[in-house]
Order: C-alpha cells, then sequence, then structure tokens
C-alpha cells in the first residue's frame, strides 16, 4: 500500500487538495494520505499529522509570535515524513512554509509535486532557484504559468482552475 504526503496550509489548499486527494483515491483506492489536513482534506479521508487551523495566521506581528508552534508543527511533517517514507509529497498554498518542507524532502528523497504554483511571475522571484531545487513537478492554474516556469527550469503542467470543475 503505497502512501502520499499531502499539505495545504490554507482553506482554499484544503478544498483543492482535497479534490486531488478524492480524484486520486478513485483511480488509486490502495493509497493512504496524510499531512496538514484541514476539514475538507478530512473529510476526503487524509490523515491529520497536523491541523491545518495550526498555522493559519495573518499579520506579521501575529507570524511572530505564532513562529514557535509553526516551527514544532513543520518538524512534526519533516519527523512523519522521515519516518513514513512517502511515496511522493503534494504540497499546496502556503510558499513560505512549503519551500522550506520541500528542501527537507528533497533531502529525504521524497519527490514533490507543488499544486497551485506559488506566483513568483507576479512577485518574490528569489523563489525560483529554490523551487528549481526541490519542486519535481509544478501544477499551474493558469495558462501562462506553465511557459513562465518551464523557462526558469521548473518541469510545469498546465492543469487548468480546480474552481472551473468544482462549479460545474
Amino acid at each position: 500500500m503505497g502512501r502520499i504526503l499531502v499539505s495545504a496550509g490554507e482553506a482554499s489548499g484544503d478544498l483543492y487538495a482535497a479534490h486531488l486527494v478524492e480524484a486520486v483515491r478513485r483511480r488509486r483506492p490502495d493509497l493512504t494520505f496524510a499531512g496538514c489536513a484541514g476539514p475538507r482534506m478530512r473529510a476526503a479521508g487524509v490523515e491529520a499529522v497536523v491541523d491545518q487551523a495550526q498555522l493559519n495566521v495573518v499579520g506579521l506581528f501575529e507570524v511572530i509570535h505564532h513562529i514557535p508552534r509553526i516551527w514544532g508543527e513543520y518538524r512534526k511533517l519533516v519527523r512523519w515524513a522521515r519516518e513514513n517514507r512517502p511515496e511522493v509529497a503534494i504540497l499546496t498554498d502556503s510558499p513560505d512554509f512549503h519551500l522550506r518542507l520541500a528542501h527537507q524532502l528533497r533531502k529525504l528523497g521524497i519527490p514533490v509535486v507543488y499544486l497551485i504554483a506559488p506566483q513568483a511571475w507576479a512577485w518574490r522571484k528569489g523563489r525560483l532557484p529554490s523551487m528549481r531545487r526541490t519542486i519535481d513537478r509544478l501544477l499551474c492554474i493558469f495558462p501562462f504559468e506553465q511557459d513562465f516556469f518551464t523557462a526558469h527550469g521548473i518541469p510545469a503542467v498546465y492543469i487548468g482552475h480546480p474552481l472551473t470543475r468544482i462549479v460545474h
């Protein structure tokens, strides 16, 4: 039985990742999923190693106050990955958190798929080298993102915006 680490740090990521888990599970019911999960991912059968609510912080001063807790949740996910060796990790949103996690997963030899590309094309292009080193496949929701990230050496594929399928 295969195991997949799936992590989302925000409500929208919880929604998108839950839909992805459900789609993958239809094709591969033998897989198990665990990671940083919110209510939708838990409803889709993802074991919550970390409760997504523990990462939800808004505002610079609030983030600073909660760094010890967030750091603890980060270490919990890394420890889980080290002990359970998932076949792949699917990281969604929260690039400040997930790009650091991707770096640790890469060290463990765990392939990383990133769902919903960080908006490096709009701002924080400094993330590109880190993304190039740590992401095995970037799933893009806007058509132009695939060309942008591919031109910067990041394997990317356009999958369309999840909301278009959810609304139907």
